[in-house]
């Protein structure tokens, strides 16, 4: 009876360890699909971009060719808009996302052209399929991107190709930069143009569809779709210095509760920067700050979003925002007076800034009275200079050696600091142009002397010896390390 009891036991175990392992099986089977992307050029227009289609076996072939991705894609999007016929050399395109023209089509596979309909798929292939606009000789240059995707915080750089025709001897394509090229952006033209190397340099505010257009030349429209990852930007003025200034911080919900909000930023801030420095609780109007950058004043702190007061912490950020959060170096009466710039990034030879401070509130809506604040000292880096604000708050100020916080004080005024990020140009091993120089400048250094079109860069050029090679990524590594 005992062995037979156990003999049960024992089937059951194993029965519930094999129905658990092959859900798990299952489970990872499922997570493990491989998927494709799609682009499909109407012959007038980008119709889909980069459209995320799971494997199947459309066709029934037991194979997943382009031929399923394109049925799978019009399933989902343009039901009915394709379709296909048996011919001498195969299967071939009769109808693509709705259009009939007689079997002018194309399809390339990674920006190379396909065999046929039949060519195998793998994981993150992205297939263009387009509609020839020139359905009689089939004029359309293929041209494309040297990326389909691209995240940033706005800037974003491409270089542009294009098959200008085929190699007589072997019939391989040839891809040349294409030059003079006007970008659009969902659709639209803009005043980028593509450069002798079919580079170009963009920046757009929200995330869109990137393409191209080109004059004298009919092509197929090149396809990346850029995402503007949203940042905001920080100033921290300590109650008796700026600590940071003009600091970028990527979007994320540090605090947990699904929005993007001051608290994030600056718990996100001083993770970066000065980890253990910030602390909050809870009162009975929300969250307050109690420790900013590692200053404890009793809760003597303030926050102004794009120059504007903020209500609280839970306060949403958007795109672009700057916030700036200040211990007051009154934390007894609160009396330092906000003050700042018309502008917070200036560049050229010079400029002029006009500085504003709150000088009280309207008495009966509580509104903040801006007032021109006339003869503060203008200070470039913390340091003193012999520029004054005139009577409209006004000063004219010379571009510094290098970027430079301005600022501003006044006697006899308690004010938080006005701040203004003066660049001069590149900072010296800002390789990637954030506006500050760390570990990341060391990686895309390495990243681009690595490259095989690496080419002499002043900008790459950290050491300055009139070379760029392994030399400035280790003396720009070194430097990063000392200050850190």
């Amino acid at each position: 009876m005992k062995k037979t009891f156990k003999t049960v036991i024992a089937v059951l175990l194993v029965t519930v360890m094999l129905g658990s392992s092959l859900f798990c099986f299952a489970e990872a089977e499922e997570a493990e699909k491989a998927y494709a992307y799609v682009n499909i050029y109407d012959g007038e227009s980008i119709a889909l971009a980069m459209y995320k289609v799971e494997e199947s076996d459309e066709d029934g072939d037991g194979a997943w060719t382009v031929n399923d991705v394109l049925i799978a894609a019009h399933n989902e999007k343009c039901e009915g808009g394709f379709a296909t016929e048996n011919g001498d050399y195969g299967l071939f395109i009769t109808k693509l996302w709705g259009v009939e023209n007689g079997g002018s089509y194309g399809y390339y596979k990674n920006n190379a052209s396909c065999w046929s309909l039949t060519d195998p798929v793998e994981q993150g292939d992205v297939i263009y399929a387009f509609a020839y606009s020139d359905a009689a000789t089939y004029s359309d240059a293929y041209s494309f991107f040297d990326t389909y995707t691209a995240e940033s915080n706005g800037t974003f750089t491409l270089t542009l190709k294009y098959v200008s025709g085929y190699d007589p001897e072997t019939y391989a394509p040839v891809e040349s930069p294409l030059e003079g090229a006007v970008i659009t952006v969902d659709g639209e033209d803009t005043e980028y143009v593509t450069d002798e190397d079919g580079k170009v340099e963009i920046m757009i505010e929200a995330s869109a569809l990137i393409s191209a257009k080109k004059d004298g030349l009919l092509i197929v429209p090149p396809v990346c779709m850029a995402e503007v990852k949203p940042c905001a930007y920080v100033n921290i003025f300590d109650g008796q210095s700026i600590a940071l200034a003009v600091y970028k911080v990527d979007e994320s919900d540090e605090d947990g509760d699904g929005l993007w909000t001051i608290n994030d930023v600056l718990i996100s801030l001083h993770n970066e920067k000065c980890e253990g420095g910030f602390a909050t609780e809870n009162g009975d109007y929300g969250p307050f700050i109690t420790k900013l950058w590692g200053v404890e004043n009793g809760g003597a702190y303030g926050y102004y979003k794009n120059n504007v007061m903020c209500m609280g912490l839970t306060d949403t950020v958007e795109q672009g925002d700057v916030i700036y959060a200040f211990a007051y170096s009154d934390a007894a009466t609160y009396s330092d007076a906000y003050s700042f710039f018309d502008a917070y990034w200036a560049e050229g030879e010079s400029v002029t800034l006009t500085l504003k401070y709150v000088s009280g509130f309207d008495p009966e809506t509580y509104a903040p009275i801006e007032t021109p604040l006339e003869g503060a000292v203008i200070t470039v880096n913390g340091e003193k200079t012999d520029i004054i604000t005139d009577e409209n708050g006004s000063a004219e100020i010379p571009a510094p050696a290098k970027t430079a916080v301005i600022s501003a004080e006044k006697d006899g005024l308690v004010i938080i600091p006005p701040v203004c990020l003066f660049s001069a140009g590149p900072e010296t091993g800002d390789v990637n142009g954030d506006g500050s120089v760390d570990n990341k400048d060391v990686v895309a250094l390495f990243r681009y002397v690595s490259s095989a079109e690496a080419a002499y860069d002043a900008l790459y050029d950290f050491n300055g010896d009139g070379e760029v090679n392994n030399k400035d990524v280790a003396a720009l590594f070194k430097a990063v390390s000392a200050k850190s």
